[in-house]
């Protein structure tokens, strides 16, 4: 009678450990998980921000070059575009 109690025991004792590791691996998953995604959203605004560096250093060149402007080209400069404005009456609403 004491071998089958040690066996069951044993046995037990086996698969505590084995939950115990399952739920340690799917809180590593849970971890990996929110680590991938914080490292995604850093690659993003990383880029984002090389982005908004590459205009900027563009627009300087642009500036020291002597071109005219984006907006100096399009002659928007002096006169704003009308048509495009709703009228402050509100003709929509009538």
């Amino acid at each position: 009678m004491e071998y089958a109690q040690i066996v069951a025991a044993t046995e037990r004792q086996f698969q505590d450990e084995e939950r115990d590791i399952e739920a340690k691996q799917a809180e590593m998953d849970a971890a990996q998980g929110l680590l991938d995604r914080r490292r995604k959203a850093l690659r993003k605004k990383k880029a984002g921000f090389e982005r908004l560096m590459r205009n900027y250093r563009d627009l300087d060149v642009e500036v020291i070059s002597g071109k005219p402007s984006r907006a100096d080209a399009a002659g928007d400069e002096d006169e704003p575009d009308e048509d495009r404005r709703e009228p402050a009456g509100g003709e929509a609403a009538a």
